[in-house]
């Protein structure tokens, strides 16, 4: 839920609400509330205009999963990123890497933990 409040300690408003993605976005909206509520409105319209990427439309699993290991390397540590990478791999692709992002579903992952449990009974 979206929200514009007054900190208690300091004469500023807070916009908080979730963006696209239902990150909690906390952010200084002005010194009156009024700015804080047009900030909060600006904010909500931009997240609900749609994301133009076609670049990646068609980007399979693997692919995606290729291109975040790279970027992941500054973020997780070598041992963590290298067992992450390696369930990814032997589980995962296997099962799923053929599939577009885009048309990755619940059921999928779904039926993927299934078999997986089915596996080890």
């Amino acid at each position: 839920m979206a929200k514009v409040w007054k900190r208690k300690d300091r004469d500023v408003w807070i916009v908080d609400y979730r963006d696209a993605t239902s990150k909690r976005v906390r952010m200084l909206g002005g010194g009156t509330r009024d700015a804080a509520e047009e900030k909060l409105a600006e904010m909500i319209k931009a997240s609900r205009e749609p994301v133009q990427n076609l670049e990646d439309r068609d980007i399979l699993l693997k692919d995606y999963v290729a291109r975040w290991k790279g970027a992941a390397k500054v973020d997780l540590a070598t041992k963590s990123l290298r067992s992450t990478a390696q369930l990814l791999t032997l589980h995962v692709l296997t099962a799923l890497g053929f599939l577009r992002v885009r048309d990755l579903r619940r059921k999928h992952v779904k039926m993927l933990l299934n078999e997986k449990r089915r596996a080890t009974w």
